[in-house]
């Protein structure tokens, strides 16, 4: 009796042992990798625009825009090496322009609003501090990417911008002007008119009202 059922229950042992062995071995647990969401996984040498800290010039070029194609591998044809002659402050052939030679450009002759136009060290244009208007612009609210508006500044001031004084505007497109914001001299408030000071507490650098075409 007991030999019979040793033999009935060993093929059922070894049939759930098996069994067993197939539910929990030999499976991979570990998540594929998913291209689109934003993360670098295994496999991948960027995301989106996740690019984990590598640019251009970390894949051996001057400059330029590294992105991610469709398939989370770099794209480095944004990318370029600077012309020969670039640096020389001439704009050569090539190039768009030249340190601070811009070719006579602005941001306005490249299809915005307004901002200020530079140019990269592979001597072509930089347009991210160029703008346009955005279609509430003017209307006195701040709205969307809108840093003023007129002259309504969101309550911020020149001060909060960074520099020590003076007057914040807003400009046509609705972004911060600072060139009327200053920054206080090492110097400022020792009496003597110093590099970039008008005056100098009292001294007035023999300045008057009228010299400053006042009646």
């Amino acid at each position: 009796m007991i030999g019979r059922l040793r033999n009935g229950l060993l093929p059922v042992l070894l049939l759930s042992g098996a069994l067993l062995a197939l539910g929990c071995g030999g499976g991979d647990d570990d998540p594929e990798a998913v291209c689109g969401n934003g993360v670098i996984e295994a496999g991948e040498q960027c995301d989106g625009t996740e690019l984990g800290s590598q640019t251009c010039v970390t894949k051996g070029f001057d400059g330029g825009t590294l992105s991610c194609t469709a398939d989370c591998k770099f794209d480095t044809s944004g990318c370029a090496d600077a012309p020969a002659d670039c640096g020389n402050g001439v704009v050569d052939a090539g190039e768009q322009c030249d340190g601070a030679n811009l070719n006579e450009q602005t941001c306005e002759t490249q299809g915005f609003d307004g901002g200020t136009l530079t140019c990269t060290v592979i001597c072509q244009f930089d347009t991210t501090g160029c703008t346009k208007i955005g279609p509430d612009c003017g209307n006195g609210e701040i709205d969307g990417d809108e840093q003023c508006d007129g002259t309504n500044l969101n309550e911020q001031s020149c001060e909060t911008q960074g520099f020590d004084g003076g007057t914040l505007s807003c400009t046509s497109t609705c972004q911060f002007d600072t060139t009327g914001c200053t920054k206080i001299g090492p110097d400022c408030g020792n009496g003597q008119i110093d590099a970039g000071e008008q005056c100098d507490g009292a001294n007035l650098n023999e300045q008057t009202c009228e010299t400053q075409g006042f009646d």
